[in-house]
């Protein structure tokens, strides 16, 4: 589950449909399905992208994304190190559902919904 500025909005919770991980080093892992969708946000490169957060070990200022690219559009992260509130979030194609610097952003990790939250 991916939720920003309130609980249960501009995100929501998928399911992976492989052996995939947020500490693989690629954009590789698309084969995901969105099972509710908080918001009415469109995936797209100004938003979350259609993928499962990676971790990025290479220049750019995205370190958790769901960004094909880590330098430029890197819209739809969740850990970053440039000065936003606190990441490039969704930016566009998002209806009435756009927020692009949501202040806070949670990341569900398992079943008993402990957060790692990011201002």
């Amino acid at each position: 589950m991916i939720d920003a500025t309130t609980r249960q909005s501009y995100g929501g919770i998928w399911t992976a449909n492989g052996a995939y991980s947020f500490i693989t080093n690629d954009n590789s892992q698309t084969d995901v399905t969105i099972n509710i969708k908080f918001g009415t946000w469109n995936y797209d490169d100004v938003s979350i992208e259609q993928r499962m957060p990676w971790h990025n070990v290479n220049n750019g200022p995205a370190i958790i994304t769901t960004s094909t690219d880590t330098s430029d559009q890197w819209w739809g992260t969740l850990i970053g190190l440039e000065n936003y509130n606190p990441t490039p979030y969704i930016g566009d194609n998002c209806n009435d559902s756009c927020n692009p610097q949501p202040g806070i952003i949670g990341i569900g990790f398992d079943k008993q919904y402990n957060f790692l939250y990011t201002k």
